[in-house]
């Protein structure tokens, strides 16, 4: 194959992989940025498969250009977003510790994940954003163990400036390469602990192990209640911000409502718990503690808006295998 025609291929190929869907269902377009060799563009401009303003810094694809795209994928043998294999999967009930409010989240979570990976579910589960310090703690053999991230300059056990000192401390895994399948199932209960000013307690309890289908996310199958915000101020904090929000004669109403958008609270939602679920991955950047928090909410609400693979993340068909 000449390398004219490879060049087109693939810049065809890049400007479908590329591309976002924007307008009205009567004005619809599929458009892609067109930072591509020029050449290859006007040869696909010349068979009709891409057009728009030569000034503009994008292109729209007609439906010939997706569907001769969809067919070189499959020429050149490049399979996208492939179906996960099957896995086992633990059923898991997370409940907040709380004395007067509800929270609770039913989730499928792979079993060989790590502690560090579930937190960042847990963290995209919720809403939150990783400000604050975060453990778990379980018992297993009868021994207490830690799982919290080792001291950054040591590496080691962040505690062991205190056993030294002679307090005593328990047993200390780091999150990293500790999984849920090596506590879980025989350990069938475990606390994780985040933001220890706020105090937000949750326990985990393992409902059922073994469970199999193709999927390599975590699911939100069952909930209820909402989840408090980052910052608000442990459980009576967060009853206040609910009274508030729900009444818009409160002289804090205006105040509250734009915070809460801010720290990007929403109500209970399945659909939406499962779209950042369906996420986690992003959730778990690594510059995203560097960021200001108004440029990681902007980063956070940029992954909420994204569309979900509904063939993958559908959580009816969950719901129907088990």
């Amino acid at each position: 194959m000449d390398r004219q025609t490879v060049n087109r291929d693939l810049t065809l190929m890049l400007l479908s992989l590329n591309s976002w869907e924007e307008g009205s269902r009567d004005l619809h377009q599929t458009r892609a940025w067109k930072g591509y060799d020029f050449d290859a563009l006007n040869e696909l401009e010349e068979d009709g498969l891409i057009y728009g303003s030569r000034r503009a810094k994008s292109v729209a694809l007609t439906d010939d250009a997706l569907k001769q795209a969809d067919d070189l994928f499959a020429r050149y043998g490049i399979i996208l977003d492939p179906e996960p294999e099957e896995q086992r999967f633990f059923r898991l009930t997370l409940v907040f510790d709380f004395t007067e409010l509800a929270c609770v989240r039913t989730l499928l979570v792979p079993e060989h994940t790590s502690f560090e990976d579930f937190h960042t579910m847990i963290q995209a589960c919720f809403g939150w954003m990783n400000y604050h310090q975060s453990e778990f703690v379980l018992t297993t053999s009868g021994e207490e163990v830690n799982i919290a991230w080792p001291d950054y300059g040591t590496g080691q056990d962040p505690r062991l400036k205190s056993a030294m000192a002679g307090e005593e401390v328990c047993k200390w895994l780091n999150p990293v390469d500790t999984y849920l399948d090596d506590v879980f199932p025989k350990t069938r209960e475990a606390v994780y602990n985040y933001d220890f000013g706020d105090d937000w307690s949750i326990r985990i309890h393992v409902l059922n192990s073994g469970e199999r289908f193709a999927s390599d996310v975590p699911i939100c199958t069952d909930g209820l209640g909402d989840a408090p915000c980052e910052d608000s101020g442990g459980e009576g904090g967060f009853i206040r911000f609910l009274k508030v929000i729900d009444d818009p004669e409160d002289e804090e109403y205006e105040r509250l409502i734009a915070w809460g958008q801010r720290q990007g609270f929403e109500h209970y939602s399945k659909i939406r718990t499962n779209k950042r679920l369906s996420h986690w991955r992003d959730w778990a950047r690594k510059d995203i503690n560097t960021m200001s928090a108004e440029a990681q909410m902007t980063a956070f609400r940029r992954i909420l808006e994204e569309p979900i693979n509904q063939s993958r993340h559908d959580t009816s068909e969950v719901s129907k295998r088990h």
